[in-house]
């Protein structure tokens, strides 16, 4: 068998034996080749952007080697890729890949959407990254906790839904964090966040209220429109690019009061002033200074090759977040570091940040259940404005 082959590609999601999610990517046409191997079998060489070596490879095809699982060869380190089927590659085969996540290799490819690879933790699914709140009252002062105990970071790209979901702090709650959108206009937005702290829009005696239908959303106030939320980066990850704006922010109690669009308002014409990104390495989470006793982190957190840091300067720079994003070789770990920055004598002050120290693990899987069902009730809204109701 000589060139290309002209073999479908399906990859799938497959994690500790549950059902599998299917998504078409694209064909391995002018991706795989054969390398000449004895008659009988085939050998692929997939690009990295297909599968990588340790990925699980299951091979159906009608012959008697169908269903038959194999694992491929090369070097991790290296992303070098070999499989090896044991009989004739026939058009009607089906290549499966089975991984944590479609976009580990979705976005692996570098057509144009770096930012996505870099927000996508490809870590394994039982695993997060566990963080510490820290605090500090000057430049030279020492980090001290906001509160003893770690916490949770994991960030993953959805495909299917166009969400990015970053999952944080209650490590308990599959649905406790912010949600990112994306679409053909080639923007990332935050579209919201749980926010269980009483406002002044909540009735009175509110108290802390944790579930997954309360929450803040963010609405680009150009237009108005529910569906559009803070701009945050370019899926490029341009380092040219930057932008300035205005939002509104509400907070649903409940879902209707998302679908019917009747959340009180909680800031109006809200300013970002400057929103732009940063690339640069290497990286440690403690590079402004070491963390308090008792919370050093792993050598692995303070050796990243490279960040992509988001810069949000708000209201004419009273207050600055950055969202820090990183890769060490080949590996993404999504977001490792939140921190918060305000203005003094001209300068900016880094007086808050929540750190990855080091790998967590939640059996059987670190889960984003809770927040996949938020999304599908936030595409309602979606699918009846779309519908003209």
């Amino acid at each position: 068998m000589t060139g290309a082959l002209s073999v479908a590609c399906i990859i799938a999601v497959t994690i500790l034996g549950t059902h599998a999610e299917t998504i078409r990517l694209w064909d391995l046409h002018g991706m795989a080749k054969d390398s000449g191997a004895a008659s009988g079998t085939a050998v692929i060489r997939p690009e990295p952007s297909i599968a990588r070596a340790g990925d699980v490879i299951a091979v159906s095809q009608p012959t008697d080697t169908a269903g038959s699982t194999l694992r491929t060869a090369g070097s991790p380190s290296s992303n070098a890729c070999e499989v090896i089927l044991p009989g004739p590659v026939v058009r009607s085969n089906r290549v499966i890949v089975q991984t944590d996540s479609p976009a580990t290799h979705a976005f692996r490819s570098g057509k144009g959407e770096a930012m996505l690879a870099f927000m996508h933790c490809a870590l394994p699914p039982q695993e997060y990254i566990a963080t510490h709140a820290q605090t500090r009252k000057a430049t030279n002062a020492p980090w001290v906790p906001v509160i003893t105990t770690t916490q949770c970071f994991r960030t993953r790209v959805d495909p299917e839904l166009k969400a990015i979901l970053f999952r944080k702090d209650n490590i308990q709650a599959d649905y406790y964090g912010e949600i990112f959108t994306y679409d053909d206009s080639g923007l990332i937005r935050l579209h919201s966040e749980t926010f269980p702290a009483p406002t002044p829009v909540d009735f009175a005696g509110a108290s802390w209220d944790d579930r997954p239908d309360r929450f803040r959303i963010f609405v680009d106030r150009s237009g108005g429109d529910w569906r559009l939320g803070r701009i945050m980066a370019p899926l490029n990850a341009s380092l040219t690019w930057s932008y300035a704006g205005r939002l509104d922010t509400y907070i649903c109690t409940n879902w209707p009061s998302y679908h019917n669009q009747t959340a009180r308002k909680w800031q109006d014409n809200f300013r970002d002033n400057a929103v732009f990104l940063e690339r640069y390495g290497p990286f440690s989470t403690t590079s402004d200074g070491r963390c308090p006793p008792g919370y050093e982190p792993d050598p692995e957190f303070t050796s990243f090759d490279e960040v992509i840091v988001i810069n949000q300067c708000m209201e004419n720079d009273a207050g600055r977040e950055r969202f820090y994003f990183a890769r060490r070789g080949s590996m993404h770990y999504g977001i490792v570091r939140w921190d918060f920055s305000s203005r003094r004598n001209g300068d900016w002050f880094v007086s808050d940040r929540t750190i990855g120290l080091r790998r967590g693990t939640q059996n059987p899987v670190f889960s984003f259940a809770g927040m996949e069902t938020r999304v599908r009730e936030y595409l309602k809204l979606t699918n009846k404005v779309s519908a003209g109701n």
